[in-house]
């Protein structure tokens, strides 16, 4: 089980967590900050454009998302992950497994567009783990 945390500010979180419930389709976002030994510490959250319009899916503008990659070299920083909603409880779907494996040493913050609760996964060899957020 992975022994890091992410840390994200709160008015950040509060954002991500309010965009998600007043949504009418999945929210999906990126994380950018800096990579220690022990910590992801989340210094830009970019929300990103769900092309697909979707309340159970997402999809990702690909020219935006290199936009971003782009910022994080120029600024150098990290991707230290992803965010995104979920119209049900914060648990990767099958279609996240997939992109996670993608994306290994990255976390997937999954927000429960109802509630508002989330939590944070990180995939780790063959099985997902919780992050402490």
């Amino acid at each position: 089980m992975s022994n890091l945390i992410l840390e994200i500010p709160r008015e950040d979180l509060e954002k991500i967590i309010s965009r998600a419930k007043q949504s009418e389709q999945e929210i999906i976002g990126v994380f950018l900050g800096r990579k220690t030994q022990r910590k992801r510490k989340v210094e830009v959250t970019e929300f990103l454009t769900n092309v697909t319009q979707s309340r159970v899916r997402f999809e990702v503008d690909p020219e935006e998302f290199y936009t971003v990659i782009e910022r994080a070299e120029a600024e150098e920083l990290d991707l230290i992950g992803f965010f995104h909603s979920h119209p049900a409880p914060p648990r990767p779907s099958d279609i996240d497994l997939t992109y996670m494996k993608f994306w290994p040493n990255s976390y997937w913050l999954i927000i429960d567009g109802n509630t508002g609760n989330y939590t944070a996964w990180q995939y780790e060899k063959t099985s997902v783990q919780v992050i402490p957020v």
